[in-house]
């Protein structure tokens, strides 16, 4: 969605139906040479305009629609509209009114497809009749609310959604004044409910008594909405379900479309060009290998977010930083005969350091944005061959940029993941845990990250948390040991024992990278050694 604060209003000339402004007004709006008039005698004197020769000669045996104009219009728009009428009965009683269906359909299905920027033709609107429903509806509503007493004319209003479905809401019409009474018609502020199409008419359908229409002319008051867009999962925009605002030309074409990437649709190609690689949204795929590959060996190196948009979006290819929280059983089983993941704390990423549960966040504090997954590895059952992958949830209570006082930034997390065993029989309960996190970037030239962390939950299996950068460089946060005596009947209840709690400062380069040192209670440590304290944890104490 784009939003502006703009205020902008279009107010398109009358049509005064002069044959000096011919040209001007035939670009704008429709039937004008069709219905041009010249004043017939005793049309009062019209100072609107200036001359007032002409008129638009409207009636239900020959021109049932005078002039008339189609504006694209968004929800939260508004429209002035002016118009004057004049007739003289001569003492007829009003004939049965002749039905303008076939007309108007012509009319709409003409204007609506040259608005609608190449969605649909006259001839699909035509061939499908699906603006029939909503003008026959409309007609009805005319002949069941007008003065008999009078021609069977009015000045209209009719909307049609961008699936050219009839608005009632924003549809209307006015009769025409009394006999010989110059009568001039002003609605202002009436309001657009629903992105579409607009047709503003006048018309006639009495057949023996001539309605005169002068002047007609529209103000478009465009409200904030300038654009929607809908997408289908990997990115293609849905182009006839997403709609903007009619600009013309000198207006910047909005570019910045799914998750805020860059469209580069120059000759067709159609692709976002992110920071680090190119997606192609009708494939769902990079067309460059990811350059943080080998941290992410369970991935195909060109997939788009894992291939998980429900949960997951890619904001660069790249992100500036990735925080890793993962549960695992340190033993070769389980217990009860399920396989454990074998394995020590480490920040290692491929096919031998398995995790029961792994979530991953992709932070950028340039773009102030974040996305997150969660994921299992596979559960086997050796001694029935069984082997099957669960599909653990994730939450999030906080995840939020702000702006400190002292002109620091900081990502402020809570965040949860559960789990279960996919091959356990019957209902189980599932690994809990709950991480809260600060991260901030702080120091005269944003040369450290400082990072405040808690853990809490089950406390069973083994859990690890580290955070990585854009070279691929990781740095432990915290590990959870399972505690003495601990066993899988700990995982029983949404528990919230402590895990860990840590605090600490990672030195940056000026790229923003790790630039291998961590500070702890005052002290440097080389990143290899600060890793090296919790590789070296037991993973049971």
């Amino acid at each position: 969605m784009v939003l502006t604060d703009e205020v902008q209003q279009d107010a398109y000339p009358p049509a005064s139906m002069e044959t000096a402004q011919a040209a001007t007004e035939n670009a704008l709006y429709s039937n004008i040479d069709a219905t041009r008039n010249d004043k017939p005698a005793g049309y009062p004197n019209d100072t609107y305009t200036n001359p007032n020769d002409k008129v638009a000669k409207t009636n239900g045996n020959g021109n049932k629609i005078g002039p008339a104009i189609v504006l694209k219009v968004m929800a939260g728009d508004k429209f002035n509209l002016r118009v004057s009428d004049w007739y003289r009965t001569n003492g007829a009683t009003p004939g049965t009114p002749v039905n303008p269906l076939t007309e108007l359909l012509s009319a709409l299905t003409s204007g609506v497809a040259t608005m609608s920027g190449g969605k649909t033709t006259q001839a699909e609107l035509n061939n499908s009749g699906i603006l029939s429903p909503g003008v026959l509806q409309f007609l009805n509503n005319t002949s069941n609310n007008y003065n008999t007493q009078k021609p069977k004319a009015f000045v209209n209003c009719i909307l049609f959604d961008e699936q050219f479905k009839y608005v009632s809401s924003s549809s209307g019409f006015e009769q025409v004044g009394g006999d010989e009474v110059f009568t001039t018609h002003v609605r202002n502020d009436l309001p657009i409910d629903k992105s579409g199409y607009l047709y503003v008419y006048v018309s006639n359908e009495t057949p023996n008594i001539d309605v005169y229409f002068d002047n007609l002319q529209v103000t478009h008051v465009r409200g904030a909405l300038l654009e929607t867009n809908e997408f289908y999962p990997f990115g293609l925009r849905m182009e006839m379900i997403s709609y903007k605002s009619f600009k013309g030309d000198g207006y910047p074409v909005n570019k910045k479309l799914f998750t805020s990437q860059t469209l580069d649709d120059d000759l067709g190609w159609n692709t976002y060009q992110m920071k680090f690689r190119t997606m192609d949204p009708q494939i769902g795929r990079f067309l460059q290998i990811d350059p943080l590959a080998p941290q992410y060996v369970h991935n195909s190196t060109y997939a788009y977010a894992e291939n998980d948009v429900i949960r997951a979006i890619d904001l660069e290819g790249l992100e500036k930083f990735i925080v890793t929280n993962r549960s695992f059983h340190p033993d070769a089983t389980f217990g009860g005969g399920y396989s454990g993941d074998a394995r020590n704390f480490t920040t290692q990423e491929n096919k031998y350091t398995t995790s029961r549960i792994e979530q991953k966040i992709n932070i950028d504090f340039t773009a102030k944005t974040y996305s997150a997954n969660v994921r299992s590895d596979e559960s086997h059952y050796p001694a029935l061959g069984l082997t099957d992958k669960a599909t653990p949830t994730q939450d999030f209570k906080q995840a939020e940029f702000t702006k400190n006082p002292n002109g620091t930034t900081s990502f402020d997390l809570q965040t949860s993941y559960a789990g279960d065993n996919p091959l356990f029989p019957g209902k189980v309960d599932m690994i809990d845990v709950k991480t809260n996190m600060s991260l901030t970037i702080t120091g005269k030239d944003n040369q450290f990250l400082s990072i405040g962390a808690n853990m809490k939950g089950d406390n069973f299996p083994a859990a690890e948390s580290y955070i990585r950068d854009a070279n691929g460089t990781a740095v432990f946060i915290g590990v959870a040991p399972i505690p003495k005596g601990g066993n899988v009947t700990d995982i029983i209840g949404n528990n919230n024992r402590p895990m860990f709690t840590t605090g600490f400062n990672i030195e940056l380069n000026k790229s923003g990278n790790f630039s291998g040192k961590v500070i702890y209670d005052g002290v440097k440590y080389p990143i290899p050694q600060w890793n090296k304290f919790s590789e070296e944890t037991p993973t049971k104490r």
